[in-house]
């Protein structure tokens, strides 16, 4: 209809009001991966359901009870995804109250108990899951070993084998450069660690989690591991700045994260285990 038509495209509909928000936040300088998740979880939860198109002013508990019923019986979804649906929720209503539209936020009336006793139960991993035993770790060893010996180029099992060591993160691993193992000291810095741009799909280099350098000392072991991966990156002429390179160039985290998943899915091992299994080990 004409209504539903000016409606569309007015500045009142819940799509509309729900763009002004998020330009806000680009605005206030949440990152790209959060702007990008709002777009994916508008996609999967908002996209196509009549909320989109309604006016704002006539959204009220009554009817967002409804909806998230409706979300959740088609969806199956974690009470963490929600609460952060429910957050945009009520960051677009607020938006809508500061610019004048609306006069009470009516995410406040929602029974948040009660939607959350209808959200799935995340899985619980066993210990022995989340960590590596010592038979698994030995065995991964010898693992990697046996790839070395078929593949003497390959420096990912060194990735791995520094990874069971330092218990470093896997962006950690792909970020680390050359220039910061101190050999005078004795120690590694990490101060770098790859992360990905999910809204433009790009790779860059900033700090590790939380911003906060890390020292760990540089091992006999760790020394000796570091002293075969140049050699080997010398040899077929991969050395980069970066300490994992290969022929194209820096190995990035997803690849090094992949490569642990694969040696470690078969019957040696509880569960296919990730580079964070090493560091929480």
């Amino acid at each position: 209809t004409v209504i539903d038509y000016w409606m569309k495209h007015s500045k009142l509909s819940f799509k509309e009001r729900f763009k002004i928000w998020a330009e806000r936040q680009k605005l206030k300088g949440v990152s790209d991966n959060t702007l990008y998740r709002y777009k994916t979880d508008y996609a999967r939860f908002l996209k196509g359901h009549d909320i989109e198109n309604r006016d704002i002013r006539t959204i009220d508990e009554e009817y967002l009870e409804l909806y998230f019923n409706k979300i959740l019986e088609e969806n199956s979804v974690l009470y963490q995804t929600l609460k952060e649906l429910l957050g945009y929720f009520r960051g677009t209503f607020d938006k809508s109250i500061r610019d004048g539209i609306i006069e009470n936020n009516p995410c406040s009336k929602i029974d948040y108990p009660l939607l959350k006793s209808k959200c799935r139960q995340p899985i619980i991993k066993t210990a022995e899951e989340r960590t590596f035993s010592q038979i698994e770790k030995n065995r991964l060893m010898n693992s990697l070993k046996e790839k070395l010996k078929k593949h003497p180029d390959d420096v990912r099992p060194y990735a791995i084998e520094l990874a069971l060591y330092t218990g470093m993160r896997v962006g950690e691993l792909s970020g680390l450069m050359w220039n910061d193992i101190d050999e005078v000291n004795k120690r590694i810095i990490i101060r770098h660690s790859e992360k990905l741009n999910r809204l433009t799909n790009t790779f860059y280099i900033s700090t590790p989690k939380n911003g906060k350098t890390r020292i760990f000392p540089l091992t006999i072991e760790i020394a000796e591991l570091l002293k075969k991966i140049k050699n080997v990156e010398k040899k077929y002429g991969y050395l980069t700045e970066f300490v994992f390179s290969n022929v194209d160039g820096r190995i990035h985290a997803r690849v090094i994260s992949g490569y642990m998943k694969r040696r470690t899915s078969n019957e040696g091992f509880t569960n296919p285990k990730s580079i964070h299994t090493a560091r929480r080990t």
